[in-house]
């Protein structure tokens, strides 16, 4: 099942200068240090970022990785760089930051769900329920 994610934003730490703007030219990030997500987990949302750089005329200075979304958090929220993530709920939570929309139209990210028939557990049908209920096309 594909699953389109939600718009990209910037986070920024709260002091950040570019924080001031309503939206961010993906080219106003060329001098600014990136924190993402490990590239071994990442690695398709790492395809996407280094497109919006590259075609801002960039490439990423990535100076540090985390293993997961709360981490990336964090290491913007400490002031070790900025991100592009998609804008959920996650993001928002956590009033050390902001997030910007991007100027720039972009390809959406899109994630695939895949699970095997055979698997019954609670787990798996609830997420199943969940995807479905969420993200279904009419």
């Amino acid at each position: 099942m594909p699953v389109q994610s939600d718009p990209l934003v910037v986070l920024l730490p709260r002091a950040h200068p570019l924080s001031m703007r309503a939206v961010i030219p993906v080219s106003a990030l060329k001098d600014t240090p990136f924190v993402t997500g490990s590239v071994d987990r990442w690695v398709v949302f790492h395809r996407h970022l280094n497109r919006l750089c590259r075609q801002a005329g960039f490439e990423p200075n990535v100076v540090q990785t985390g293993p997961d979304t709360l981490s990336i958090i964090g290491l913007v929220a400490c002031g070790m760089g900025v991100t592009i993530q998609a804008d959920n709920a996650q993001v928002r939570a956590d009033l050390r930051i902001v997030t910007r929309p991007i100027m720039e139209a972009h390809d959406p990210v899109i994630t695939h769900a895949v699970w095997r028939r055979d698997m019954q557990d609670k787990a798996s049908l609830l997420m199943r329920a969940y995807l479905h209920a969420a993200f279904a096309t009419p």
